[in-house]
């Protein structure tokens, strides 16, 4: 987890993302770990940056998460988490888009596909995010 730059999480905004990553990743295979000194280009970059910001999000939107380094096919080097901010880094929109990040889909794009608003997508619910991503 890293944040930079003009899109930098406050204290405040790190400790919620990292108090959701515990809580609900993990139970996961997932390793957690702050980096200190992040790369954001060449080999070995940081896995995945979070920003806070409304740049480029859609207006109804309060966070996104995309693949800013692919390496081929499904392969992606660094995954970047923005976040709108004001508020909005509660642990239902920080899960949703972590799952992003890590693959997860919402349900009607999953296989086996499910209703968006199946409550066993926890987290990955397209609207009304649960803050459990049922791990």
């Amino acid at each position: 987890m890293d944040s930079s730059g003009e899109f930098k999480l406050e204290a405040v905004d790190k400790s919620y993302v990292t108090a959701m990553l515990k809580s609900e990743y993990s139970p996961t295979d997932l390793v957690i770990k702050y980096d200190a000194t992040p790369k954001f280009s060449g080999t070995a970059e940081t896995d995945v940056v979070w920003q806070e910001g409304a740049k480029g999000l859609d207006d109804d939107a309060e966070g996104m998460a995309w693949c800013d380094d692919p390496v081929s096919g499904y392969k992606c080097d660094q995954q970047v988490i923005r976040i709108r901010g004001n508020g909005n880094d509660d642990p239902s929109i920080t899960c949703h888009e972590m799952g992003h990040a890590v693959g997860l889909l919402h349900g009607g794009s999953a296989y086996p596909a499910l209703p968006s608003e199946d409550s066993r997508l926890g987290c990955m619910i397209a609207h009304g995010y649960s803050g459990d991503l049922g791990s």
